[in-house]
């Protein structure tokens, strides 16, 4: 049943992503039709509307994923309304459940790592292809600093504990 629950929040979590994709996209579009065009105005008013709706529907399915998962592990705390949920959530796993977070964690680290790379090297070439300016290679280099350099800090304060 557990298993279950995390491939409801895999697409969950995957939509989410692609409703702030979308919500920058939607920006772009009104931008294109044009200024004084009532469309424009039209693809702002239903970009906003779709934006709020899929963050309440992923808010929504959080909170019933949880909820299931309280009733099937009573021990387990926090609401996903709450600022702190991630912290009360992973204090009340155990050491199994927190291994798995670790590890997942971990892996994660990896490919967003390796995905920086990537990203790094598609907006440099595009800046110098098509001069798209500095911003795509800043905005990948602050994202990857920021893996990095949390990782870093937060491993140098593990060790010393």
């Amino acid at each position: 049943m557990e298993r279950k629950l995390n491939f409801v929040l895999v697409p969950s979590n995957i939509l989410t992503g692609l409703n702030y994709f979308f919500f920058g996209a939607m920006f772009q579009a009104a931008e294109y039709a044009g200024d004084g065009n009532i469309f424009g105005v039209d693809i702002m008013i239903v970009g906003i509307v779709v934006f709020l709706l899929g963050l309440f529907f992923s808010m929504l399915i959080a909170k019933l994923v949880v909820d299931l998962e309280k009733k099937l592990n009573p021990e387990k705390k926090g609401s996903v309304f709450e600022m702190q949920f991630q912290k009360t959530w992973l204090e009340s796993c155990d050491e199994a459940q927190k291994q798995v977070i670790y590890r997942a964690a971990f892996e994660t680290y990896k490919v967003v790592n390796t995905v920086c790379m990537i990203m790094w090297l598609i907006t440099l070439v595009a800046q110098m292809l098509f001069e798209t300016g500095l911003f795509p290679v800043f905005s990948v280099c602050v994202i990857w600093v920021t893996l990095i350099a949390t990782y870093s800090i937060v491993s140098a304060k593990l060790e010393n504990k």
